[in-house]
This record gives structure tokens, sequence and C-alpha cells, in this order.
């Protein structure tokens, strides 16, 4: 039992990264680019 429990924390966690880290990427990448489209203008 408490193994299942710790399992499932742990990839509720993990997904929470991943979400977490998509976001990241994903704002990075939007200010990224709007920094370079701005510079060109």
């Amino acid at each position: 039992m408490t193994n299942q429990v710790e399992k499932a924390t742990s990839g509720g966690d993990l997904l929470t990264w991943g979400i977490m880290f998509g976001l990241l990427v994903i704002v990075a990448a939007g200010l990224a680019i709007w920094d370079i489209k701005s510079r060109k203008e």
C-alpha cells in the first residue's frame, strides 16, 4: 500500500514539473522571439 502511494506521488510530481518546465520554455521562447522582433524595428 505504501509503495503504491509513493509511486503515485512521484508520478504526480513528474507531471507537475513537466508542465512547469514546459511553461517556462514557452515563456522563454516567446520573450526571445519578441526581443528579436522589437530589435528589428
